[in-house]
């Protein structure tokens, strides 16, 4: 009986360490997830917009800055989060006006109407109940 009881408390400190394990390796994931995303877009909005090399490096100075501010701000807990979520809403307005400052008149054009794609399809999966995750 003792013997089993050992047994049991082997078992369970094995999953507690092999589920602080996973835990860790997923948060040091998503920074690397982050900026990988921000790298598809990117490639994305090149070809989407035909962006020439000049409007590349600032779409990625844009995406940096941006990046880090929106980090600092959710690393920020003296502020409430319904002014965090004012001030995310600031930023990303910044950071589309921003983006739409280095387009020229067509590509903005362009530009919006892939917004507006995106935010019908935000909105089409939110009323399905949210966000579906994609297989690896």
């Amino acid at each position: 009986m003792r013997q089993n009881i050992l047994l049991k408390t082997l078992l369970v400190a094995s999953f507690g360490f092999i589920a602080a394990g996973a835990m860790a390796q997923e948060q040091q994931q998503g920074p690397a997830n982050r900026q990988e995303m921000e790298a598809q877009q990117t490639e994305r909005l090149t070809k989407q917009l035909s962006l020439n090399a000049e409007q590349v490096t600032k779409l990625q100075e844009i995406n940096k800055s941006s990046r880090e501010a929106i980090t600092a701000l959710r690393n920020d807990q003296s502020m409430a989060r319904e002014d965090k979520m004012e001030k995310m809403k600031s930023l990303r307005a910044e950071r589309e006006a921003a983006i739409k400052a280095i387009l020229t008149a067509e590509q903005v054009q362009k530009f919006e109407a892939i917004q507006q794609n995106q935010q019908n399809r935000q909105g089409q999966q939110q009323q399905q109940g949210g966000r579906r995750r994609r297989a690896n």
